[in-house]
């Protein structure tokens, strides 16, 4: 994989953008940045049209950044570079956050900075599911949105779960 630093202001954006960027999700993507540096490559063709990135992009285009690292693949016919943009959008909403999974790896942490998440809603997940409302999953746009709401998690002593929404007993 040949992955490259690119200088910004010769990049091309597509005629076409398949996924919306919110202010707010830029401003996640700048924080994460930040705090990581750049963890992957955009994706873009020999002209240097972005095929996958615009989100990437567009945060360090408002982080006042020159270049970036971008992957360069060739080859690809009109109809591939437009596939090749649904199906990265695509794939990536196939997936979900699994709230049960990230409310364990939490419990050892000091703080809950983490980009994407506000800090008040990861302290909460690490709270016993009896004390959890989950104010910010109503935020969320994805499958796991109703699936986190009937968390099973297996513990050492069964406390009877209530959804936050509904009231339903999910585990006794």
């Amino acid at each position: 994989m040949d992955i490259k630093n690119i200088e910004i202001t010769t990049l091309k954006q597509a005629d076409v953008v398949i996924r919306r960027h919110p202010e707010e999700q830029i401003k996640e993507i700048c924080r994460s940045v930040e705090k990581f540096g750049q963890t992957r490559p955009i994706i873009i063709d020999e002209d240097n049209m972005v095929l996958a990135g615009n989100g990437l992009l567009m945060a360090f285009v408002e982080m006042g950044k020159d270049t970036i690292k971008a992957l360069r693949v060739k080859g690809l016919s009109k109809d591939d570079r437009y596939k090749l943009m649904i199906a990265d959008n695509k794939i990536f909403s196939l997936g979900y956050d699994d709230y049960t999974v990230i409310s364990e790896v939490l419990k050892g942490f000091s703080d809950f900075d983490v980009p994407g998440f506000d800090d008040s809603f990861l302290k909460e997940l690490t709270l016993g599911f009896d004390q959890l409302t989950l104010p910010e999953l109503e935020k969320t746009d994805n499958f796991m949105k109703q699936q986190n709401m009937k968390m099973k998690v297996n513990r050492k002593t069964q406390k009877t779960l209530l959804c936050p929404k509904c009231g339903e007993v999910i585990e006794s």
